[in-house]
């Protein structure tokens, strides 16, 4: 899936790709229940936390490619998880951190 949201690192409408969260949730054999939340490690140790609702209604995705070239490992990369805040009228504008986990490599689901 391709989104277009502006990124927070420049404020300039960008095209992320990859699969929804959930369905690489599902693809791993993960059926989240209502409370469920999604830990989201990146690189440095931080865990940003993703409910299973704002997974769903936000429609996050796991992105690998950004512009249309493989995000290479390095720097931010080589995953996001991203939504495409400028969609939701309550999120437009939102740019913080724990919506945009960079650098990430392992998923964590926890069952409320």
């Amino acid at each position: 899936m391709t989104i277009k949201p502006a990124l927070e690192y420049d404020n300039k409408i960008h095209t992320p790709k990859g699969p929804l969260l959930l369905g690489v949730m599902k693809a791993s054999g993960v059926v989240p229940k209502t409370g469920a939340a999604f830990f989201v490690r990146v690189v440095d140790g931080y865990a940003a936390q993703i409910s299973a609702v704002d997974a769903t209604r936000l429609r996050f995705i796991i992105a690998a490619h950004l512009d249309g070239r493989t995000m290479a490992l390095g720097g931010l990369r080589p995953r996001w998880a991203v939504y495409d805040a400028d969609r939701f009228a309550d999120m437009a504008g939102d740019v913080a951190v724990w919506r945009l986990p960079l650098a990430i490599y392992p998923l964590e689901i926890k069952q409320a």
